[in-house]
């Protein structure tokens, strides 16, 4: 997670999930002076936009929400 921190694009989050409007890139919103409370920010991020969720049977895991986001990703 801290290596996704460091990679992330501007371009991701660009825009609020349940409005659709534009806002403020997922990685200026973060805390400079907290990692902690930054990852925690990117997990609530990716989890509200409903392609991962956590993995159960794997602690601190993700997993694709559905087969076909995983089908997708891999064909594009």
């Amino acid at each position: 997670m801290r290596l996704l921190l460091k990679v992330i694009p501007d371009s991701a989050s660009a825009v609020d999930a349940m409005s659709a409007e534009k806002s403020t890139p997922l990685r200026q919103r973060l805390p400079k002076d907290d990692e902690e409370k930054a990852i925690e920010y990117v997990k609530t991020d990716v989890r509200s936009c409903g392609l991962l969720v956590s993995d159960l049977s794997k602690s601190g895991a993700f997993k694709f929400a559905h087969k076909s986001f995983m089908e997708y990703l891999f064909a594009s």
